[in-house]
């Protein structure tokens, strides 16, 4: 008759790749490993031309259907081109050059921003805060960036997790951080 599983993938805003990965494995498509070890996978990161050390911050939040007629690494890589399809608007590429980012800048920037932001309206704020500590060249003081760095996403930040040095940990250098961090 022709049927076949349908497995629904919801990536949601805020979503880091840890939780992607559990996403998968619930939906019983791969096991979290084999998803993190994919994503991290610099072949297919090159195939989709992400010069990255991952897909974190390439997965763009939606719900996907994928059905085992597809390869596995085929159904990620068109879900992190449609998120570079989107740096192709001509207004985004008109913003990222006045503001000197490139895709992967403006992805690392508006991670922390999703992160920071408690509610929708408050983004702009963090926005403004973030743009101006980099044209002042301070360091962007961002927690959600300090747990990425250490992983301790269901623990409550120390004063050592703020000290303690990571490419992460923007309390310890100026700058953006390595990459996105959702």
């Amino acid at each position: 008759r022709g049927e076949r599983n349908i497995y629904a993938i919801k990536i949601i805003e805020g979503y880091n790749i840890f939780n992607v990965a559990e996403v998968f494995e619930n939906a019983n498509v791969m096991k979290k490993k084999e998803f993190l070890d994919l994503a991290k996978n610099p072949l297919l990161l090159d195939r989709i031309g992400i010069n990255d050390h991952s897909l974190e911050g390439y997965l763009t939040p939606d719900t996907y259907y994928y059905s085992k007629e597809i390869e596995i690494d085929r159904f990620i890589e068109k879900i992190a081109q449609r998120t570079l399809k989107l740096f192709e608007k001509d207004e985004i590429k008109k913003r990222m050059q006045e503001l000197k980012l490139d895709i992967h800048k403006t992805l690392t920037i508006a991670s922390m921003i999703e992160k920071e932001a408690k509610f929708k309206d408050e983004k702009p704020l963090i926005s403004a805060v973030f743009h101006n500590r980099l044209k002042k060249d301070m360091p962007l003081d961002c927690d959600p960036t300090v747990i990425y760095g250490t992983g301790a996403f269901n623990s409550p930040i120390k004063k050592s997790d703020l000290a303690t040095y990571t490419p992460y940990n923007t309390y310890t250098f100026k700058g953006l951080p390595k990459g996105p961090i959702c």
